[in-house]
């Protein structure tokens, strides 16, 4: 049996979000950009930063921002080939 990716309702996969979260994170951590970027509500966005903090994809800064993690660097990286792989 061949496991799919964890998708996010119906539209989009959760591994995605995750990549649009991490793209805008080194430029902007402001919540609105965040939530452009990634297209999520607050709630959502909230809950993918819970997700992505837990893991290791992202940390809290001092002055309570987020920031992109080395491992989250690795992921985005490897989502990329992932992707370029599959078109």
């Amino acid at each position: 049996m061949i496991k799919t990716l964890p998708l996010v309702g119906s539209h989009r996969f959760k591994f995605e979000i995750y990549d649009n979260v991490l793209e805008v994170l080194p430029v902007n951590d402001k919540t609105t950009s965040v939530m452009s970027n990634a297209n999520i509500s607050f709630r959502q966005m909230k809950k993918y930063y819970r997700e992505m903090s837990k893991i290791g994809l992202i940390r809290m800064k001092e002055d309570g921002g987020y920031e992109i993690t080395d491992k989250g660097k690795e992921f985005r990286k490897q989502y990329k080939g992932i992707i370029a792989l599959l078109k």
